[in-house]
């Protein structure tokens, strides 16, 4: 029983240590001329970057670390990386809150088209409308965080104006569930045999 009890405590931490709750799978884009949105994952993979990040649900707060992930805006490619964040874990209307993140050109391009994406994202205030040369022109429309947990994903959406007033864009930061260790199982099937053979002993 010695035995027993000593390979299940090792199967559960071999679990613990290499547990992750949700890591990000896509990166939904989409706007007034591509309202499908394409998978910005994808676009980094094309471009040699990582689209990467994990996701816990707890305690009514979805925690995001290390979100990373490329996009291209107007011929030129950027990257956001270090994107620690904090939102609550159900409805719309929220309040997202950055503790971390860094975003800028890689090829061409200036740092203002991240100006969108940078700074906590608060559902119903003003965005903005760009000029020709980049410049912030008006803020105008609203912006709207909904969160969506289920079993088996994660789903950050951002709504926001897009630059021509009155029409909106959208990112859809999803992650997916990683699958339980093998560990863990043999972790319940150890202690379900242990029970079975204390049973038989005290009979």
């Amino acid at each position: 029983m010695k035995k027993l009890l000593t390979m299940a405590a090792l199967s559960l931490l071999s679990a613990n240590a290499f547990a992750v709750d949700y890591v990000l799978t896509e990166v939904i884009s989409s706007n007034p001329f591509a309202p499908a949105g394409s998978d910005l994952c994808i676009n980094s993979a094309a471009a040699g970057a990582a689209c990467a990040g994990t996701a816990t649900a707890s305690g009514g707060t979805v925690t995001v670390t290390g979100l990373a992930y490329a996009f291209d805006s107007a011929n030129a490619d950027f990257l956001y990386t270090g994107g620690n964040w904090s939102v609550p874990d159900t409805g719309s209307g929220l309040t997202l809150t950055k503790n971390a993140e860094s975003c800028g050109p890689v090829s061409g391009g200036t740092g203002s088209t991240c100006a969108s994406l940078l700074g906590d994202w608060v559902s119903g205030t003003g965005s903005w409308i760009l000029n020709p040369d980049g410049s912030v022109a008006s803020t105008v429309g609203t912006n709207d965080v909904t969160v969506v947990v289920t079993a088996s994903t994660i789903s950050i959406k951002r709504s926001s104006p897009f630059p021509i007033n009155g029409l909106n864009q959208a990112n859809e930061y999803l992650f997916t569930v990683v699958p339980v260790p093998a560990a863990v199982w043999l972790f319940g099937s150890a202690l379900g045999l242990l029970g079975w053979v204390r049973r038989r002993a005290a009979a």
